[in-house]
């Protein structure tokens, strides 16, 4: 839904402000979240494109040479761009369509020690800085990769301003040059 429920409050327990936020995950961050931060993704659909279209062309291309529909569609030049989209909406929609709305609903917490994320169905992460690799910033999403591949995407709009500010700040004082966030 978008509600913002973030702030910079400190933390009673360290002295240390701790950034906030809260939001709805929706199909487009998830597909933005894929676009931008998944390589692997993308080069596995890729990969399997390319090993279905091999398939397809050995079977054509060595089997009864007629000229039957399915035969000119296998061989139509467009079938690997095809191929490629209807996978590439598949892992996009797959994952997301799992998810039910407590596990959409996310919270975040953020301090000088770690990044931590929880959603309203109980399931709850706590990374800390020395296991973030990099974190990215994209016009929608906080994009943190970790050190083993993983990824989480933290969606901006859960974040007030202030927030977004102090985000910036820690990271480029946690990562450095890792730190892909704005000015």
């Amino acid at each position: 839904m978008g509600t913002n429920l973030s702030d910079t409050s400190g933390d009673a327990s360290s002295g240390v402000d701790v950034i906030r936020g809260e939001a709805q995950i929706t199909f487009a961050d998830q597909m933005y979240g894929m676009v931008f931060g998944r390589f692997r993704y993308w080069s596995a659909i890729a990969a399997l494109t390319f090993v279905l279209y091999a398939i397809f062309e050995y079977k054509v291309g060595f089997g009864n040479r007629g000229s039957s529909t399915v035969q000119m569609l296998l061989t139509a030049p467009e079938l690997p761009v095809c191929l490629f989209l209807c996978l590439w909406l598949f892992f996009l929609y797959y994952p997301f369509s799992r998810l039910n709305k407590d596990q959409r609903t996310v919270s975040y917490k953020i301090t000088e020690k770690s990044i931590s994320t929880a959603d309203a169905a109980g399931a709850s992460n706590n990374y800390p800085w020395t296991v973030v690799k990099r974190i990215t910033e994209s016009g929608r999403l906080f994009i943190v990769t970790f050190n083993t591949g993983g990824e989480r995407h933290l969606a901006k709009r859960g974040f007030s301003t202030a927030s977004i500010m102090a985000m910036r700040k820690l990271s480029r004082e946690k990562l450095g040059s890792r730190a892909k966030v704005w000015s």
